[in-house]
């Protein structure tokens, strides 16, 4: 039991870095596609 919520902690972890990359490239783009349109 231990090793699966250890494991279950790792996929977390992973599964938020990954989407707070997505969100940043998100931003990026909106930024950059909102300065073209400025």
């Amino acid at each position: 039991m231990k090793d699966i919520s250890r494991d279950n902690r790792f996929t977390v972890v992973e599964k938020t870095s990954l989407n707070e990359r997505k969100i940043s490239r998100l931003r990026k783009y909106y930024y950059i596609k909102r300065n073209l349109v400025l």
